[in-house]
């Protein structure tokens, strides 16, 4: 349960068991940094863990495969845990344009998160992969593996976005409008090369009205023109 909805952006937050159990079917690799993080960091019993997720939201396909969205997840620790009673939700549908946009701004929220983090940030990189960055905070500037771990998730992130191309359209002037030029996929780079072409194309077209204009007009001048110009 716990794995569908971590995949489908529907976890903000979670506080985990004595044993991760809600985090077993995740990732190995992730539930083995946090079972670190416990034991190397948090000294008291009285110590919560806590995990705030900030995701993307995901596709499917027309194959209807799962297309995995991204996700940053911050470590917390806290002396008190209050649990706010939850809301019940109402199943409704929604429209793909509008899901679109929101594909976009969960992109746009990692991105600003993202945007904290330099060469003096007093951050961890616990763990790193394609999909997943998971940080915490510490006392040490962050480590040089860090800057690292941070700037390949950025760089898939960024330019290599896991999206079918008939949603890039609708994806990158999002990504361009908070990323600039550090934003420059290959969607990108092709939509350029068809719009350069087409302006060439564009050029090409007026230049050949143009001869053809000047050649409409020698053509039109009649003998007694041209005797009456040498004159």
């Amino acid at each position: 349960m716990v794995r569908t909805t971590f995949h489908c952006r529907l976890i903000k937050l979670i506080i985990p068991g004595p044993k991760f159990e809600e985090l077993k079917l995740i990732d190995d690799k992730l539930l083995q940094s946090l079972k670190d993080f416990r034991k190397y960091v948090i000294k008291s019993q009285d110590t919560y863990m806590i995990l705030r997720f900030n995701s993307s939201i995901p596709l499917w396909d027309e194959n209807n495969i799962l297309i995995r969205g991204y996700h940053h997840i911050q470590i917390r620790t806290t002396q008190q845990v209050e649990i706010d009673q939850p809301i019940e939700g109402q199943a409704h549908c929604v429209s793909p344009i509008l899901l679109e946009d929101w594909r976009c701004l969960s992109y746009q929220r990692i991105i600003t998160g993202l945007k904290f983090f330099n060469g003096e940030s007093k951050v961890k990189v616990n763990h790193s992969s394609k999909f997943i960055l998971m940080t915490s905070k510490t006392s040490s500037t962050i480590s040089a593996e860090g800057i690292k771990s941070v700037c390949r998730f950025e760089e898939t992130f960024y330019n290599k976005v896991n999206s079918p191309t008939n949603y890039n359209g609708h994806l990158c002037p999002a990504l361009r409008s908070s990323l600039g030029k550090y934003h420059k996929c290959e969607f990108c780079k092709l939509t350029e090369k068809t719009e350069e072409n087409k302006g060439k194309e564009k050029e090409k077209g007026i230049d050949d009205l143009v001869d053809a204009q000047i050649a409409e007009l020698e053509s039109s001048n009649s003998p007694a023109d041209s005797a009456y110009q040498s004159e």
